[in-house]
């Protein structure tokens, strides 16, 4: 057992998966065994109220993201990297890149990559995938969108 860094309360402390509903949506994320479940929630929280409340709307527990918004966000690095976890909580986007939707432009992928990390993230659904190029590649010679079906090394 461990000491949740939040409240102090002794917890299974590992790694684990949460799930939970959130104004309808259901986030799933991954938590270090730094903070129990429920410290873990008010931070997934405060966070989106703080960083994402204007880019990222939820209605009928349906979760749209305004990526003009996100993309004004350009090098702020904290709230940028804040916005990507949450979106990757709410299933949007995921680093495992079997099965996500990959930007191609040119011999480069135009996808968001965590600022703080390098790490590329795929779109779970074209729609934003498209949504994103179409903005993230205006003035390009154009853009691809496919289906990741093979790891890339």
């Amino acid at each position: 057992m461990s000491k949740c860094y939040g409240c102090g309360k002794e917890f299974p402390g590992r790694m684990r998966e949460v799930s939970f509903d959130f104004q309808g949506a259901l986030v799933k994320d991954h938590v270090p065994g730094l903070k129990c479940d429920e410290c873990f929630k008010k931070e997934f929280v405060r966070r989106f109220e703080t960083y994402a409340s204007e880019i990222i709307k939820i209605e009928n527990g349906h979760v749209s993201v305004d990526w003009e918004k996100f993309l004004d966000l350009g090098r702020k690095r904290i709230r940028r990297d804040v916005i990507m976890q949450l979106l990757e909580g709410f299933g949007i986007l995921s680093i495992y890149q079997l099965g996500g939707w990959r930007i191609d432009v040119g011999h480069g992928s135009a996808n968001p990559r965590m600022l703080s990390t390098g790490t590329k993230m795929l779109f779970t659904r074209r729609n934003d995938a498209r949504d994103y190029a179409s903005l993230a590649c205006q003035g390009s010679a154009g853009f691809e969108i496919y289906r990741q079906s093979r790891l890339c090394h």
